[in-house]
């Protein structure tokens, strides 16, 4: 039985079946740690297995839980055209690992509350930026999945979101505002070419018609 205390809170858990000689013993470790109302997170659940009984076919895995994990002032671009920051959200985290010699494996799905997102510069006049950085301060909830492939020395993290319809309808409908203007201009500037000679046109018919 382990019990640790941490700037953050107690957390307190059991590890089972330490020996050096997994082969001989014919169990693999496993371990389960367990906190509650913690400093930034409301709950914390770490549990694995490290299973080396058979040293050529070595297998570790690592599963964490943690909910109502408080995100604040996360920075997800740097860049001066397009910042984004993550001010303020609350997180529930499943995460799960896997090793398998020099295999890697890895998902993770975090799905964020009450969130607060800042996009694009305060005076910024790109319409693009605007019109993404309405779209996004009206985002209020979204979950992000994350998957690992490769191995330790080398992997790779393929990232998902629900954020992407976001800003897929906020693009389109940007779009479509600039054709509907387009449209209606194109509409004016045709309309002035071809009135006066309609109206004549009107006028000879309609003298047509008297005859």
């Amino acid at each position: 039985k382990v019990s640790v205390q941490l700037d953050v809170g107690d957390v307190s858990g059991r590890i089972e079946n330490i020996t050096p000689d997994q082969d001989v013993l014919g169990l693999p470790l496993t371990f389960s740690f367990v906190g509650e109302k913690l400093k930034g997170v409301q709950s914390l659940h770490l549990a694995g297995t490290l299973n080396h009984i058979l040293p050529d076919s070595a297998k570790d895995s690592v599963q964490l839980k943690a909910r109502g994990y408080q995100v604040q002032n996360v920075v997800l671009s740097d860049s001066a055209d397009w910042p984004v920051t993550l001010g303020a959200a609350l997180a529930d985290m499943d995460l799960q690992v896997t090793a398998s010699g020099p295999a890697l494996a890895g998902a993770m799905t975090a799905s964020l509350k009450s969130v607060h997102l800042t996009v694009g510069k305060q005076d910024s006049s790109n319409q693009f930026v605007k019109a993404i950085g309405a779209a996004l301060s009206d985002v209020s909830a979204f979950t992000a999945k994350a998957e690992v492939t490769g191995t330790l020395d080398r992997y790779e993290v393929h990232l998902t979101s629900d954020l992407d319809n976001v800003l897929k309808e906020a693009a389109g409908t940007l779009v479509q505002g600039y054709a509907d203007r387009f449209k209606r201009e194109l509409e004016t500037a045709v309309m002035a070419k071809v009135g006066g000679p309609l109206n004549e046109l009107k006028g000879s018919f309609g003298g047509l018609g008297g005859v």
